[in-house]
């Protein structure tokens, strides 16, 4: 078993290093399922992404992880906004339509940090993340240890927008459940930090406002 553990620490380590073969890992489109499995109040209408929200991007490489090129982001952001709001979800039209809840992402921010260092982070941190890879030090484990794994980590920022007026703001870190390890892909694992940003997004806007009106 303790060969088995080095060799696969040595077969992560590799490829955590060299990426794909031409060196470079990938974020490719992808399509992040339902993750709210709780009941809302309301859901949005419509999902408008900020300029700043790039399509195509680099994340530079960090100690030993990367570079992840980014491909379809803003695809990607749409089918979790879909997936998770899609059943009431309709076409809202410009800001101003009667009766219609937009929700607006000024920025969606992808990046890359260790757990260990996600278990320091602990709670969301607002606008603290640096959008840079991260993978903790080789002096802080043994060589006979594996690499900590690393997952995946969203900074954002969200406006709703009701009847076309500027509402309730939100911006925060979230996480991603899965670890880029094995026959995980930096894609399934940025895919499963979307699905928690539009879990908390959920939670912030349209299920603690009603759990504050209710204790009124």
């Amino acid at each position: 078993m303790t060969v088995l553990r080095k060799h696969t620490s040595l077969l992560l380590t590799s490829w955590m290093l060299t990426g794909a073969c031409n060196g470079t890992l990938r974020v490719e489109t992808s399509s992040p399922g339902p993750a709210i499995s709780f009941p809302l109040n309301a859901t949005p209408d419509l999902l408008r992404l900020g300029h700043s929200v790039d399509d195509r991007f680099e994340i530079p490489r960090y100690n030993s992880v990367g570079p992840v090129r980014v491909r379809g982001w803003r695809e990607t952001i749409q089918n979790g906004f879909d997936a998770s709001f899609g059943a009431n979800a309709r076409d809202a039209g410009e800001f101003g339509t009667s009766s219609s809840l937009v929700l607006v992402l000024n920025h969606v921010d992808l990046g890359f940090v260790s757990r260990q260092k996600r278990a320091q982070l602990g709670a969301p941190q607002k606008n603290s993340w640096d959008g840079m890879m991260a993978h903790p030090s080789a002096a802080h484990r043994s060589p006979a240890r594996p690499p900590d794994p690393v997952v995946a980590r969203i900074d954002f920022a969200a406006v709703l927008f009701r009847d076309g007026k500027e509402g309730r703001r939100m911006a925060a870190t979230v996480f991603s459940k899965l670890e880029l390890r094995g026959d995980l892909t930096p894609s399934l694992i940025a895919k499963s930090a979307i699905e928690e940003m539009y879990v908390a997004i959920a939670t912030e806007f349209f299920v603690a406002a009603k759990t504050k009106a209710e204790s009124r």
